[in-house]
């Protein structure tokens, strides 16, 4: 639900806020301020501005839609032109009115009926390993391959791919190599 910051280190190492600080603090507010105003005028002068998305919160559940909306409205004051993107599951989330581009799990295509057509991204997640594509490394490339077929099937504009999958334990605890250690721990 976006509660807590992510982790943001200065050029030195230093550690300025993490999971246990408060995204609606007033230190990180401020920090939010002037890092986002920067990201602004940089997107504007590179033309980037019409072409770049905001992840706000993964998967945000129905008790932090308020806090989530005010979050993105806190977001809205800097980013002009740009959207926010983030995956949804839940079928009641995928019309928050602040959230420009819901991404559906493929599992729940089923649950999310038809939506806009500019709506239509979806991503593979952790459970997803029986009808539908996922990148799992057990997995057949034959059902990795098809990806292609089932977005054309389902009418989608693109395929979230979460980049950065299994480079840390289950709840980032620590560290992996995740091609020696293929269980998140």
């Amino acid at each position: 639900g976006g509660q807590f910051c992510p982790k943001i280190v200065d050029e030195n190492g230093k550690l300025l806020f993490g999971w246990k600080d408060k995204s609606g603090g007033k230190k990180y507010k401020r920090f939010l301020r002037f890092y986002l105003s920067a990201v602004r005028s940089f997107l504007k002068s590179s033309g980037y501005e019409e072409r770049v998305y905001f992840h706000l919160s993964d998967e945000p559940e129905r008790k932090y839609v308020g806090q989530y909306i005010r979050k993105s409205k806190f977001l809205y004051r800097f980013i002009d032109k740009a959207k926010t993107i983030d995956a949804v599951s839940d079928p009641q989330l995928f019309h928050i009115p602040t959230l420009d581009v819901p991404v559906v799990a493929t599992v729940f295509y089923d649950r999310a009926g038809r939506l806009p057509q500019n709506w239509m991204l979806y991503y593979a997640c952790i459970g997803n390993d029986h009808m539908w594509t996922n990148r799992f490394m057990y997995m057949p490339l034959q059902r990795v391959r098809v990806l292609g077929y089932q977005l054309y099937l389902t009418h989608s504009v693109g395929f979230l791919h979460l980049g950065f999958n299994f480079y840390h334990t289950q709840y980032s605890v620590r560290k992996i190599d995740s091609y020696e250690v293929t269980d998140a721990g």
